[in-house]
């Protein structure tokens, strides 16, 4: 699919994305007069702006959660390009947390062909990185998006002109259950059966400065462990 064949360009890509001003400047000064740009950044975006795309469009998905359903997704005929700031040993969400918590040395990021299911496209392109190991899960989403941004400036151009980046044929999902949110959720309830080096390990992998993630259950009430957050309230 040539540049001058393209209808348009869907950029699915959170709002408040550190990347979102970049890459829409990127994009916009490759595009055509006569090529029209699409922005979307919920799933009400997506039955709104996409239910008369037509044909001849291509979507970029970027630091956004977002799932595009099967039907819509049909609708690019194999030229959506998920950017999932984790390397292909991680696939699913807050797979940042789970890094941390398996001690991981590399991450990375991993630009790959979207399909039905989630992380399971053909790999187009993967970046790793370093882990440090005082990297807390923060640090290590940052390097992952990091790596995404990286591999979007190598191939944007590329795949806006309709060109083939190729499957790597060395790189594979790794065969293991996906990260989820619940599955994070999950990791953050602690309880009085864990050894105390367990509790430090989920404090240090699954804690949030900004949110309360931890939690331990008693008698029906829910008490959410805040750590510095005292500290920083006062």
């Amino acid at each position: 699919m040539a540049m001058t064949s393209i209808r348009t360009v869907v950029i699915s890509i959170r709002q408040d994305s550190a990347y979102r001003r970049n890459i829409l400047d990127r994009i916009s000064c490759v595009l055509g007069s006569e090529q029209l740009l699409i922005e979307i950044n919920s799933e009400n975006d997506i039955e709104e702006k996409l239910r008369d795309l037509g044909s001849r469009a291509i979507l970029i998905n970027f630091d956004n959660g977002v799932i595009i359903p099967k039907q819509f997704l049909e609708l690019f005929d194999g030229n959506a390009y998920n950017f999932h700031s984790a390397p292909p040993e991680y696939p699913g969400r807050d797979v940042h947390h789970f890094a941390v918590y398996d001690g991981a040395q590399v991450f990375g990021a991993t630009l790959h062909i979207m399909s039905e299911k989630v992380d399971a496209g053909p790999i187009l392109r993967v970046r790793r990185c370093r882990v440090a190991p005082d990297d807390s899960p923060q640090a290590v989403a940052k390097k992952g998006l990091e790596s995404a941004y990286e591999i979007f400036l190598e191939t944007f151009e590329e795949i806006l002109k309709g060109g083939s980046l190729g499957e790597l044929q060395s790189e594979n999902w790794e065969k293991k259950p996906k990260g989820t949110r619940n599955k994070m959720l999950q990791m953050c309830r602690l309880t009085s059966e864990l050894t105390s080096e367990e509790v430090s390990r989920r404090i240090k992998s699954f804690d949030h400065p900004e949110y309360t993630n931890l939690f331990v259950e008693l008698h029906g009430f829910k008490f959410f462990y805040m750590g510095e957050k005292n500290e920083r309230a006062e």
